[in-house]
């Protein structure tokens, strides 16, 4: 102890701190817990000395261990060295195949362009030589000029020019372009738009819209949103008639939004890029970025085709067991507007060998629901198996709805009324997929099973 210069004997458990007897004397520690220090040493090592006791039966596990991981780390080390070797490897053969594809091109246009090069030159020195002879000279070389432009006369081919949209190799897939059309582009109001859907490699489909503004600005959503997380590269290009005008430019679609600034409008108008009618003319390539997210995606779609096709199938079977095609089938398509709250939408009636007659309705309720229901108007009551449905453009989507009414007959002159509660107003809105030209399509298909005596007039 430094204040006393004594030995310290003494330990506080209350304050984790060794002292002498003198501090005790001065009161610092009353009423703490005090031993002496050996005791609370040996107590301490002998703790510490089981653990590390424990502890040595791990030694042995941890040297393995940390033999396992520098080999590991090693291997991992020389299969990265393999990797990149390949990778090199397939770099420089996808380089050699476009060096190839471009090469063979770049030939037979250097060929073209050396030949109508030379054809130009002939045909001015022709010119010039026909104008500077004299009628005497002219006669004499008569022969040789009329044989020289009967040569330029048979020699050219039409001038045709080889489109590049399909060069690629095998770490970039091909585009895929569309030719996409506004119609009265030049008279359309500020901020109009036109919508479209097209089509990129691997049958993805796309809904375009072109806005007129400011700028041309052109938006893209794939019909199927888990589509819009795989990369994807645009390319927009918007001819001319004189082609060294023509307009190209690429887009990379990342995984966000999909809205791109094309052209300045007045250099629309200035250059005269619409056709006599007004329109403009567009086409638009899109294509997987690379040969990597074109993998993924087509390891996405397998998947979406398998689980479709097991659902397709099970539906089949349902359909075959359940319905055994002995349904009475209507289609009722309806604008998506003419859903109003608590306004009923009627479709025609079907009827059965037995007169009686079906009709589907359809409403929007209070909670935003639309409802759907098969009414019996006219016929005796019956049981009723039956059956509404609204598709999808993608089939694994659509809703289908069935039940069994085992007795379609309130017996108070009513006419009876079956149905669900089918989809949500706005989930329907979200999705563009039950949209198809512009028209929801519902079908529904009503077998009877039993006949009764009660007749219903209408």
């Amino acid at each position: 102890c430094i204040p006393h210069e004594k030995e310290h004997k003494l330990f506080c458990i209350d304050c984790n701190k060794a002292f002498c007897g003198a501090c005790m004397d001065q009161g610092k520690h009353d009423f703490h817990q005090i031993c002496t220090l050996a005791s609370v040493y040996n107590e301490k090592i002998s703790v510490v000395k089981d653990k590390l006791k424990q502890l040595e039966k791990y030694q042995d596990e941890w040297r393995s261990g940390s033999s396992a991981y520098e080999r590991n780390l090693r291997l991992l080390e020389k299969a990265e060295t393999f990797l990149r070797n390949d990778i090199a490897e397939i770099i420089t053969h996808a380089e050699q195949d476009l060096a190839n594809m471009t090469n063979d091109r770049k030939k037979v246009l250097s060929k073209k362009l050396e030949q109508t090069t030379k054809n130009t030159k002939m045909l001015t020195d022709l010119n010039s030589k026909v104008d500077q002879l004299s009628m005497n000279q002219f006669l004499q070389q008569f022969a040789e000029i009329d044989l020289q432009c009967d040569e330029l006369i048979g020699a050219p081919e039409p001038v045709t020019l080889q489109s590049v949209d399909d060069i690629h190799c095998r770490l970039i897939p091909p585009y895929q372009f569309e030719q996409v059309i506004y119609p009265g582009f030049f008279k359309a109001k500020h901020n109009d738009e036109h919508n479209v859907m097209i089509k990129s490699a691997r049958d993805v489909e796309w809904k375009l819209t072109v806005n007129k503004s400011d700028l041309i600005r052109i938006s893209l959503r794939a019909t199927d949103s888990q589509v819009a997380t795989f990369r994807h590269a645009l390319t927009i290009v918007i001819p001319h008639p004189d082609y060294t005008k023509e307009i190209r430019q690429t887009f990379n679609m990342d995984t966000g939004g999909h809205t791109f600034n094309v052209l300045i409008m007045h250099k629309i108008s200035e250059q005269e890029f619409c056709n006599p009618g007004g329109d403009l003319v567009m086409k638009i390539g899109i294509r997987p970025l690379n040969s990597i997210v074109e993998k993924q995606l087509a390891i996405y779609q397998y998947v979406q085709l398998k689980e479709a096709n097991e659902k397709l199938t099970k539906r089949l079977t349902y359909f075959t067991d359940e319905y055994d095609y002995k349904h009475l089938t209507m289609y009722f398509n309806i604008e998506l507007e003419q859903f109003k709250r608590y306004r009923f939408l009627k479709s025609y009636g079907i009827c059965d060998g037995e007169n009686r007659e079906w009709r589907m309705t359809m409403k929007l309720n209070s909670k935003n629901m639309i409802a759907t229901h098969i009414q019996l108007i006219r016929g005796a009551g019956t049981e009723c198996r039956f059956f509404i449905e609204l598709e999808h453009m993608n089939l694994q989507k659509s809703i289908r709805k069935s039940s069994i009414c085992k007795k379609f007959d309130f017996g108070n002159g009513t006419k009876p009324m079956w149905g669900f509660k089918f989809i949500e107003f706005d989930e329907l809105k979200a999705d563009a997929g039950f949209l198809r030209n512009d028209l929801l399509h519902f079908r529904f298909g009503v077998r009877p099973l039993l006949s009764t005596t009660v007749v219903y007039d209408d």
